[in-house]
């Protein structure tokens, strides 16, 4: 399960709210966003266009705020971590190191059944199904939102 986000929308909109007795920009101080807070206090949010336009902003300041604090969470190294652990099976030596898997890594792509599915990257991932299985649900949520994506604009284009 994913950690709750660290800033709130609901939290935002109330903060967006103050503009109206005076102190606009403190929803751009809450999230980070010091310069523009600053800026929108000293010219009440920009005679209060640029607060009117912040209201519609604010759930994907608020969203890339709290996306950029998870990419910062996950590029931390965790420091209760030291290696990989190595266990020695009953009944081997423990001097040894268990041997390797033969089974491919989940990452590596399947070698391709014809040519019609070298060229479509659809079918390549679709029968990569253990691989796709193996990464976390984020990611799996993305790359499917990625390809719906992509579909959506051959479609159109």
């Amino acid at each position: 399960m994913a950690p709750p986000p660290r800033k709130q929308k609901t939290v935002a909109y109330l903060l967006w709210c103050l503009g109206f007795f005076g102190l606009c920009g403190v929803h751009r101080l809450y999230t980070e966003r010091y310069l523009l807070g600053i800026l929108y206090l000293f010219t009440f949010g920009f005679c209060f266009l640029g607060q009117l336009i912040d209201l519609l902003l604010i759930p994907d300041d608020v969203g890339s705020f709290n996306l950029s604090e998870r990419q910062r969470a996950v590029a931390r190294p965790t420091p209760s971590h030291t290696g990989p652990a190595v266990v020695a099976r009953s009944g081997s030596d423990p001097r040894t190191l268990p041997s390797a898997p033969s089974d491919p890594p989940p990452f590596a792509s399947p070698p391709a059944a014809s040519a019609s599915a070298a060229s479509s990257p659809t079918v390549a991932l679709s029968s990569s199904a253990s691989a796709f299985d193996a990464l976390p649900e984020r990611t799996r949520s993305l790359l499917a939102d990625a390809r719906a994506a992509i579909e959506r604009l051959d479609q159109h284009g």
